[in-house]
């Protein structure tokens, strides 16, 4: 499983960002669940966070399954479907939470993690749960058939309204 990026905010976060599950980049490259992973989905999510004024030192990103689901160096018998290591990664995601005490926001990026999120039917206490599209180059650009938006206009609506209810 990668880290924690050290310049993020750590156990005094208080918006955890939670994808569905590390890129090849954080799995096998920096070893680091960061905004400043050197791939296209980091790059996004970083612009867009600085853009709306939610600074680093006030987020932590991690997942919610904290390993590479799709890893090809996993023998294929036994990798897992996402909802599959969604449920068997709860225990990992709920110690997270109560690593987090100040984290007031949890924002899910993209539907994969938003399902695995709701699979596992995780409580979150007394933390607000956004919803956002996932910043990959796939799904940035591409419009929200719901609302007929544009998902990088969503993804800054939401990462503002973490940043609204933390302080920014």
């Amino acid at each position: 499983m990668p880290s924690f990026d050290p310049e993020s905010g750590g156990t005094g976060a208080r918006v955890l960002v939670l994808p569905q599950d590390p890129s090849e980049v954080a799995a096998h490259g920096s070893r680091l669940i960061s905004r400043h992973d050197d791939d296209l989905t980091a790059f996004h999510t970083h612009r867009t966070s600085t853009d709306v004024g939610l600074p680093y030192a006030a987020t932590v990103h991690w997942n919610v399954v904290p390993w590479w689901v799709a890893d090809p160096a996993v023998p294929a018998v036994e990798r897992l479907g996402l909802t599959a290591a969604a449920h068997r990664a709860r225990p990992h995601l709920g110690a997270l939470l109560d690593l987090l005490p100040q984290a007031r926001v949890v924002v899910l990026l993209g539907r994969h993690a938003q399902r695995a999120w709701d699979a596992v039917g995780l409580r979150p206490g007394d933390r607000e749960v956004l919803r956002a599209p996932h910043p990959s180059p796939q799904a940035i650009h591409q419009t929200d058939r719901s609302t007929g938006r544009r998902n990088g206009d969503l993804l800054r609506a939401v990462l503002a309204d973490a940043a609204a209810r933390v302080g920014g």
